[in-house]
């Protein structure tokens, strides 16, 4: 003869005190509560048997877990701390993105720094991000504006959606709250400013800037590489002499 697994017992009610109302379900002799605003005692009751269900189907319980790790979950200053140190590479490159997540992360830790990652919106992101974005830089421009580029924005969302993906990774929070970069809404305008900046210079300039190296040899020559090959100032000051095919004239 199979038996039938025994289904757990199962009893719901409505707990009045004063003028409060809460809906308890006891399963298995554990008691499950939770708070409800009704105008009468019958709008109570009538809420119960979909809390009963619930309950019996362990949403209830994943919903009070998930709410229990929201709580214990790190502050973003505290979490900032732990990824900057455990979740980058340890050598000369994993130095140099460590220290520009350093100072994007400890842009946004001004504004929500004391917060629990799991508290934090996708909506608290979004206003954080576009408040950078408008008065973000330490030192203002020549102009007075204190605004950050669309690049400098670009890289501070770039340290934020990796903190929060590692933190989904790690099971801190069940998904990253950033918000497309699009969502922004940062404005045409502003990125065509950033354009015009990024542009490079002219053949003018850089004939001045490398008269202006006067008797520094060392500055013309590694100005002088730049500007013949379009490598970046790390690249050219990486450049050894054992990189150089005087032959192939590469």
């Amino acid at each position: 003869m199979v038996m039938r697994k025994r289904r757990p017992r199962l009893t719901g009610f409505v707990r009045e005190r004063g003028s409060s109302r809460s809906l308890v379900v006891t399963i298995d002799s554990k008691q499950h509560s939770r708070a409800v605003k009704t105008r009468t005692l019958k709008e109570a009751q009538a809420l119960l048997p979909a809390f009963v269900a619930e309950v019996q189907s362990g949403v209830f319980a994943a919903a009070k877990e998930a709410e229990r790790a929201k709580e214990d979950a790190p502050t973003f200053s505290a979490y900032v701390t732990e990824f900057l140190k455990d979740h980058t590479r340890i050598d000369a490159d994993g130095e140099a993105t460590r220290r520009a997540y350093r100072n994007s992360l400890g842009k946004v830790s001004t504004e929500i720094g004391d917060l629990r990652i799991g508290n934090i919106t996708k909506r608290m992101l979004q206003k954080c991000l576009r408040n950078l974005y408008q008065t973000g830089r330490k030192t203002p421009r020549s102009d007075g504006s204190t605004s950050l580029s669309i690049a400098s924005t670009k890289l501070v969302y770039a340290a934020l959606s990796a903190l929060f993906l590692t933190a989904v990774d790690e099971k801190l929070i069940a998904r990253s709250p950033v918000p497309k970069f699009s969502k922004l809404k940062l404005g045409e305008e502003t990125k065509a400013a950033d354009r015009i900046r990024r542009n490079a210079m002219s053949g003018g300039q850089i004939t001045a800037l490398i008269q202006a190296c006067g008797a520094d040899n060392q500055l013309r020559l590694w100005i002088e590489t730049m500007a013949a090959t379009a490598a970046r100032p790390g690249e050219a000051l990486a450049l050894r002499w054992c990189d150089v095919d005087v032959a192939s004239r590469i």
